[in-house]
């Protein structure tokens, strides 16, 4: 603590006469600072003056100068950071949504319907600490679906699919907040409708899945605004519920998710984000009766951070 942080940006470079190799660059004093927290992974500093009117901007050197003897007295105090500091912030993603899905049914007989959807997804996480936070998740995509196989009095059937989460987790930073990878493990509630036009009599109407979520997602920056990222989630125990009751009781049911994707950081706040999603949904019942939901999305959007 109390190291002088010096910020130099780079004018030209100087090249040697004879060997034409780089031997220096003429640089210039911009400002002036001082670490004044140090963790096991960081090391915070402050602009305390500025040398010229120029402001700091991509590109300058940033260089740490040894303490000479009498530049630092230990009695100094500095600005103190709560780790709590770090927790009031959060984001929110708004994302377009466009896929295909497939519903399938064995109940009199095998019925499949597949085609095209469209919609909406918002998510908003807020962190607690630097390691705790919480997020929700609304979406809803629509679309119209055609009979694929099997014999149905319908040849279409109009679809809406929704989906909801409500979870809350743990961030393992090895290498800080804002730099390196990062890895989430979270659980929570999830639920997604799926309303078709009802058949009762083939097995088609409007159904819910949902249970107890277990989650985890990792990132990882490849280049200075450019991140990774890939999701998988389960509903390994969930249960089903029916507008009105047609299959009854269900012996299992669950729901798997997987996202990859990527985001792109526009500016300090704003980033963009871009991403491959696969959504599976089964439940069976006595009688050797199934219905599953088969989603496979692609999803772009804008997250604000706040």
């Amino acid at each position: 603590i109390g190291r002088k942080i010096v910020v130099r940006r780079p004018l030209r470079k100087k090249h040697h006469p004879l060997l034409k190799e780089i031997v220096d660059w003429e640089s210039e004093l911009v400002a002036r600072g001082q670490v004044f927290k140090v963790s096991e992974f960081q090391a915070f500093g402050t602009v305390s003056k500025y040398v010229t009117d120029k402001k700091l901007r991509m590109g300058d050197w940033v260089r740490l100068e040894k303490i000479l003897p009498g530049e630092y007295d230990p009695k100094t105090t500095y600005p103190e950071l709560k780790k709590e500091q770090f927790g009031k912030i959060g984001f929110v993603d708004a994302d377009i949504i466009f896929g295909m899905g497939s519903h399938t049914t064995l109940f009199t007989n095998s019925r499949k319907f597949s085609g095209t959807h469209f919609g909406i997804n918002l998510y908003a996480e807020v962190w607690a600490t630097r390691n705790f936070w919480g997020g929700l998740e609304i979406g809803r995509t629509f679309g119209t679906y055609s009979k694929s196989e099997g014999t149905s009095d319908l040849t279409t059937n109009g679809v809406a699919v929704g989906r909801y989460k409500f979870a809350g987790g743990y961030k393992w930073l090895p290498m800080g907040f804002f730099y390196g990878p990062q890895v989430d493990v979270y659980t929570g509630y999830r639920r997604y409708s799926f309303n078709y036009d009802a058949k009762n009599s083939e097995g088609i109407g409007e159904t819910a899945i949902r249970g107890i979520l277990l989650g985890v997602k990792g990132s990882m920056p490849i280049m200075k605004s450019l991140r990774i990222f890939a999701l998988f989630e389960a509903v390994p125990l969930a249960g089903m519920g029916e507008e009105e009751e047609v299959y009854g009781d269900d012996k299992s049911s669950n729901i798997y998710t997987l996202k990859l994707g990527g985001s792109y950081e526009y500016t300090f706040n704003v980033a963009f984000r871009g991403y491959f999603e696969m959504i599976n949904a089964k439940a069976k019942f006595d009688g050797s009766k199934e219905l599953s939901h088969n989603n496979m999305n692609l999803g772009a959007g804008a997250s604000y951070s706040f």
